[in-house]
């Protein structure tokens, strides 16, 4: 598939109340794009305010310059362990999952369009992962 004009984000993101960011960091081995506890002042990437985090959160960020979502994701799963699973078992850990976010531009009419594939094998690869996998398309204005 051709390069496209998405932004794209994919993540490993592990959150919950308690959440103990330097744990998350030690069990992985790899230290995360972002953390923070709940309670903590963070400033909201959407309105660039300081807010206090409502939630724990640890995570992960895919480092890939591509257009393709599939890109995103192999670079993602090239940093974490095969089986990722034993996340959830961490203490204080309330939900783990792989994020992939695609924001496409709105069309003359409001609307938007957006393709992306995987092969078998990145499925394969993403199900040995053994967690979840929330994908969210939005369409916005320019």
């Amino acid at each position: 598939m051709d390069e496209n004009n998405y932004t794209i984000e994919v993540s490993l993101c592990v959150r919950g109340d308690e959440l103990d960011p330097d744990e998350v960091t030690a069990a992985l081995g790899v230290t995360p794009s972002s953390s923070q506890r709940k309670g903590q002042r963070v400033v909201d990437p959407a309105t660039l305010r300081r807010v206090t985090a409502r939630t724990g959160e640890w995570r992960l960020r895919a480092d890939s310059g591509s257009g393709l979502v599939s890109d995103h994701v192999s670079a993602l799963l090239s940093r974490i362990s095969v089986d990722a699973s034993g996340i959830e078992g961490l203490a204080r850990v309330e939900a783990a999952l792989i994020d992939i976010v695609v924001t496409v531009p709105a069309d003359e009419r409001g609307g938007g369009h957006c393709e992306f594939d995987f092969s078998a094998d990145l499925l394969a690869a993403l199900a040995r992962t053994g967690l979840p996998i929330q994908v969210t398309v939005c369409v916005v204005e320019e």
